[in-house]
């Protein structure tokens, strides 16, 4: 037969054994908690600087708010150079009925070599062209400097509505 003191002793252990239990149990589904609530915090931080990235990227839109002859900023003529694949466009007549033709890597190449100097200077517009005091090229730009700065910037397409992101690269040796 058991004793009552027995029985007490083993209940008490079982009530030791399900507080123990109770407690790794609750501190398991705390620690999950914080967890979780860690990778929100961070998903949030990555989204708070990937907003603070697109303002910036927004804001330096106006780097280029130079105006061509024509009236057009520089901004639009990345954008129809990008959108038709075309070095000369027309952008309709003047005041005194004459077409405004006007050759875009021409006019970005004089207004910044006027800007930066001449051959101190390089623009990439959406990976896709390169343009520099010399040429435009097809193709990303690359560094072609020992020391530069790149800024990035954004530019709107005339024929979609987005922005394209752009780079221009300054050469450390004039600036």
């Amino acid at each position: 037969m058991m004793t009552k003191k027995y029985l007490t002793r083993k209940a008490q252990t079982s009530e030791m054994v399900g507080i123990i239990l109770l407690i790794i149990v609750v501190s398991f589904v705390l620690l999950f908690s914080k967890l979780g609530a860690g990778r929100e915090q961070v998903a949030k931080t990555e989204s708070t600087i990937a907003d603070f990235e697109n303002i910036y990227l927004s804001t330096t839109i106006t780097k280029f708010p130079y105006i061509t002859e024509a009236g057009i900023t520089l901004n639009e003529l990345f954008g129809v150079l990008v959108c038709y694949d075309r070095d000369i466009e027309n952008f309709g007549f003047d005041n005194n009925n004459q077409l405004i033709e006007i050759n875009i890597p021409v006019v970005i190449q004089n207004n910044l070599d006027q800007l930066y100097g001449r051959d101190n200077w390089a623009i990439e517009l959406d990976n896709r062209y390169c343009i520099n005091s010399q040429n435009l090229v097809e193709d990303s730009c690359g560094y072609l400097f020992k020391e530069f700065v790149v800024y990035d910037f954004l530019f709107p397409l005339p024929c979609k509505v987005e922005l394209r992101k752009g780079k221009i690269i300054i050469s450390g040796d004039n600036t």
